[in-house]
């Protein structure tokens, strides 16, 4: 009689951190601190190919977040519509995006107010019509340089 489990491959699993890092990690091991399942259960190899088909860009998240060519104002716009700030232009807005819905618009509303610690009027929100006139607003409000 042989010993399956003794002869059978080991199960691993891919963990990720909060940096969006990935690694290859036993099965019947706790996670790491500060480390969670990615989703992927299998052999070494499967997981080491999944790691290198996901995880495109080396560099931690707040590296990458550093970095980016996008304006602080744009990555927030871009996380608030959900979508990718290199499609974040100063052209962008209600109707010219698709991922700008009037949710998404009241959304960003409260959420400039207060990431900029203001309060936007009635005719202020109205003319939040492109990514330009937001920064303009910010800027006549003097908390956007």
């Amino acid at each position: 009689m042989t010993d399956t489990a003794a002869t059978a491959d080991p199960s691993y699993r891919v963990v990720v951190n909060d940096e969006e890092q990935y690694s290859v990690w036993p099965d019947h091991k706790e996670n790491p601190p500060g480390w969670h399942d990615a989703g992927k259960t299998a052999s070494k190899e499967e997981c080491l190919a999944y790691i290198e088909e996901v995880w495109t860009d080396m560099r931690p998240r707040s590296v990458r977040e550093t970095t980016s060519d996008a304006t602080p104002l744009v990555r927030l716009i871009a996380e608030v519509l959900e979508t990718d700030p290199a499609e974040i232009g100063d052209d962008v807005g209600p109707g010219r995006s698709a991922a700008w819905t009037s949710l998404k618009h009241i959304q960003l509303v409260t959420t400039l107010e207060h990431t900029f610690g203001i309060a936007l009027s009635v005719a202020e929100i109205r003319g939040l019509t492109s990514v330009a006139a937001i920064r303009e607003t910010l800027r006549a409000k003097n908390v956007l340089a």
